[in-house]
């Protein structure tokens, strides 16, 4: 039988026999104690029609020193372990691969070592990737890169080879496709050979004297007060549109898409109504919201090494009544931790209530076809991340709202000297609630056709 087991509760059990305790508040935990009174945690799950068993590591005591689980920290390892096994995954298996594909590389370099076999770039560039200590996203995106731009057109070269004409042949043939694919490539590869030049694996860099390939120009597009009325319209409209009935549809798929498209809909509301970024908001966690029902509600984006936050610290937001409204809707909606989980994969459904949904630029073009629409004519080009460009100018030129808010608003690292960022830890939360409660106020005023609220009045410190 499931228990839901408290620290109180594991630190005095003890058992004549091995027992497997099974928590009843994350389906799937076991808890195993022994007669010594050594305790650890696993999961079990099936895969394959296989009942398999998991281990996590022991349970977390003050004496407990290593890789160890405290209650809370082994719920979370098994809710996310479980949500990849409701995708087809299988943990133990991932891990004996993890296991074999160490071993060979380890067996590889040795036998490099040994023969003294040929650095080659893709050599090079995989060494640098597994030595550098980058964010999980960061080291995702330059694996990628490394796969499809490095290693297919230079990978078999000798690292020690490869000279400035050949960086530029290589880099102008991306660029041909896209300025900021051949500029995030050309970083990788120039860091492999930095990374090179201070482990002795290479004498020189062929990146001496090049720039980066690619212009890129930054999209700083702001929207008009109008522009926002016919988007935040569209917004409404495809919300409602996506559940109307169509001929020869069955009505379970009607349901679905229906979700999966409000789900956009209501990102892109928070997108409007928060001035964070995209990445954080479609990765918000339940955990991350505190005092939804409260006169001051706020969402919380982790920092740290495998936080949300691009500044690497902790980003407050303040809530207005219509985000705080979002959220609850959201909340409601969903079983697990995150408010916008993944549902379809391609043409596979998979519904992961831990995982975080991806974008879709599909939704984003019928967007701005329906706001272009409500407009009357077309909205000159504007992007997804020009949202924020919009508040921030808004915020200034309409509502009056000091830069200063504006930029925490953001999540922006303050300007001027760093020792002068270190001890200046002024947060203005009372002023960014009370700047966006008026901006949630100034939408709804363009949307609706009325012309527009009273600036904000500056608060007193």
């Amino acid at each position: 039988m499931a228990v839901e087991l408290t620290d109180l509760m594991i630190r005095g059990y003890t058992t004549a026999t091995r027992k497997d305790v099974r928590d009843s508040k994350v389906k799937g935990l076991l808890l195993r104690v022994t007669p010594s009174g050594a305790k650890s945690w696993a999961i079990w799950y099936r895969a394959n029609g296989r009942a398999r068993r998991y281990t996590l590591g022991p349970y977390k005591t003050d004496r407990v020193r290593g890789k160890a689980f405290t209650l809370a920290a082994a719920r979370d390892e098994a809710e996310k372990l479980l949500a990849r096994v409701r995708l087809g995954g299988d943990p133990q298996e991932a891990r004996r691969d993890s296991r074999a594909e160490a071993l060979r590389r380890a067996e590889e370099e040795k036998k490099v070592r040994a023969e003294g076999g040929p650095l080659t770039v893709e050599v090079l560039v995989g060494r640098c990737l597994d030595a550098l200590l980058l964010r999980p996203r960061t080291a995702k995106e330059w694996r990628r890169l490394a796969r499809k731009e490095i290693n297919v057109r230079l990978g078999s070269r000798l690292a020690t080879s490869l000279v400035k004409a050949d960086v530029r042949e290589w880099s102008r043939a991306i660029l041909r496709r896209s300025h900021y694919t051949a500029n995030r490539a050309f970083e990788v590869l120039r860091r492999a050979y930095t990374w090179g030049l201070s482990e002795d694996l290479v004498v020189t860099t062929p990146f001496l004297g090049l720039t980066k390939p690619g212009t890129e120009h930054e999209s700083e597009r702001v929207l008009t007060a109008e522009e926002v009325s016919a988007v935040w319209r569209a917004l409404d409209s495809l919300e409602s549109e996506a559940a109307e009935p169509q001929e020869g549809v069955p009505v379970g798929v009607i349901e679905r898409r229906a979700r999966e498209r409000c789900a956009y809909v209501d990102a892109t509301r928070l997108l409007f109504l928060t001035g964070v970024r995209r990445a954080m908001v479609i990765g918000a966690q339940r955990n991350e919201f505190e005092g939804l029902d409260h006169a001051r509600p706020s969402w919380t984006i982790p920092g740290g090494f495998s936080g949300r936050s691009k500044s690497g610290h902790a980003h407050v937001v303040p809530l207005s009544r219509a985000a705080a409204a979002i959220i609850r809707r959201r909340l409601s909606l969903v079983t697990g931790q995150a408010i916008f989980p993944v549902s379809r994969h391609g043409e596979v459904t998979m519904r992961s209530p831990d995982a975080a949904m991806s974008w879709s630029s599909r939704f984003v073009s019928d967007l701005k076809a329906k706001a272009n629409d409500l407009h009357g004519r077309e909205i000159p080009r504007w992007k997804v991340h020009g949202i924020r460009h919009t508040i921030a100018t808004h915020l200034r030129a309409d509502l009056g709202v000091s830069s200063e808010v504006v930029s925490l608003i953001l999540g922006h690292t303050p300007p001027g000297p760093r020792v002068t960022r270190t001890y200046n830890r002024a947060d203005l939360l009372a002023e960014r609630a009370a700047a966006l409660s008026t901006w949630a106020q100034w939408i709804d005023s363009v949307a609706s056709g009325r012309r527009r609220p009273a600036k904000i009045v500056r608060l007193a410190h």
